[in-house]
């Protein structure tokens, strides 16, 4: 199990449906923290609808859990919250307010 989805589980604020959520984002990151993934390809991880995929995610972004960094289209990338924007691992820490 990688250190992404170890915070994910066990040190993130989310809880029930939005920690499924970051816990299958986590899976997904890259080495920086960055994630794409189609809301299609979560409602199959997760098996939840749309629906609850774009509520777990409002839950996340509001309890800092996850940043939105860019949205080109319906194509959004997010930065888990574990990391800083330079890309940096920082478990300890949820991702601070961006200037």
């Amino acid at each position: 199990m990688n250190e992404e989805v170890k915070w994910a589980l066990y040190q993130s604020n989310a809880n029930r449906g939005a920690r499924l959520v970051l816990t299958a984002l986590a899976d997904n990151a890259n080495e920086r923290g960055m994630v794409t993934l189609p809301v299609n390809k979560l409602a199959t991880m997760t098996n939840l609808s749309r629906q609850a995929i774009g509520a777990a995610i409002d839950k996340l972004l509001a309890g800092r859990d996850l940043v939105e960094v860019s949205r080109q289209g319906k194509s959004v990338a997010y930065r888990l919250g574990c990391f800083d924007e330079q890309g940096n691992f920082n478990a300890g820490e949820t991702a601070k307010e961006e200037a």
